[in-house]
């Protein structure tokens, strides 16, 4: 048997879609002061999955095949959104600009 049978083969096992990588935990909203902090969307059942976060990584699509690791300084919450700060962002024009972003 070729070698390009045993490859369709393993393929259709796997499926023809692909498959998200990461738990979407929320989606950035909008810049939160002028400090880089970041209003995201929780998009989870649990919340305090937040609390315990000190990497996270960002992409515009959940299939992005390279997102964007971002370490956490700080999380807070106000009212349903979670208020993160990530290292490296220190202004609200950075913090702009990683807008509808996925967490």
């Amino acid at each position: 048997m070729p070698r390009r049978d045993a490859h369709k083969s393993a393929e259709s096992k796997r499926g023809s879609k692909l498959e998200p990588r990461f738990l979407i935990i929320g989606r950035i909203r909008k810049p939160h002061g002028v400090r880089g902090e970041l209003k995201v969307a929780v998009q989870t059942d649990d919340p305090d999955r937040f609390r315990i976060l000190d990497r996270v990584f960002i992409s515009r699509d959940s299939l992005d095949p390279a997102p964007r690791k971002m370490q956490v300084t700080g999380i807070r919450f106000q009212q349903h959104d979670a208020l993160l700060k990530f290292a490296g962002i220190d202004d609200r024009d950075e913090a702009k600009l990683l807008n509808s972003q996925w967490v």
